[in-house]
């Protein structure tokens, strides 16, 4: 809006002048949610736009982002990635972004999610059954190597012995490392 004014003073002197003010509205909140949900440990979490902020003047908006984690800041400030890297969370952590809508002139209201980081399942390298031509009175031995849990748990194996028989898995109740 382009104002105009005059000033008077009781003299009868004069000063004109003109002001421009910019009036424009804040964009609407954006819903945010972060993905993947559920995120285990190791994950790169990404902040998606759910439903994406509109301008009532039409304005182009961009979308600052700020991540969080236990209540700490992750980097230093909002930025314009909606991601934190992979390798970044860990088992028990809660994640929290916070997205605001930028038009250029105005910031609106800041959308909002919160994951917890799941634990990460472990893998094995290999697991094999020795020995590895048994006859019918060997005790049969489950051997495996490679342990490995990216939230740096201790190896926990649980066992469990099947049987094939007549086309079908029947369990066979042992849980030890040693099928008699």
């Amino acid at each position: 809006h382009e104002l105009e004014f005059r000033v008077t003073d009781t003299q009868g002197k004069y000063a004109e002048g003109t002001v421009i003010v910019d009036i424009n509205s804040p964009p609407t909140k954006p819903k945010i949610r972060i993905k993947p949900d559920p995120a285990e440990a190791g994950d790169a979490l990404t902040a998606t736009l759910k439903t994406e902020s509109t301008d009532p003047d039409g304005d182009t908006i961009t979308y600052e982002y700020e991540w969080f984690f236990d209540g700490a800041p992750y980097g230093s400030g909002p930025t314009q990635y909606d991601e934190v890297p992979s390798g970044t969370t860990i088992k028990g952590e809660v994640w929290e972004v916070y997205v605001t809508p930028v038009d250029g002139f105005n910031r609106g209201p800041e959308g909002y999610d919160s994951i917890v980081i799941a634990n990460k399942p472990p893998t094995l390298a290999s697991c094999s059954i020795s020995p590895i031509n048994p006859r019918n009175d060997d005790d049969l031995a489950a051997v495996w190597s490679g342990w490995s849990d990216h939230d740096g748990d201790p190896p926990q194996v649980l066992y469990q012995w099947l049987q094939y028989d007549n086309g079908v898995w029947v369990d066979t109740g042992v849980t030890t490392e040693q099928l008699p």
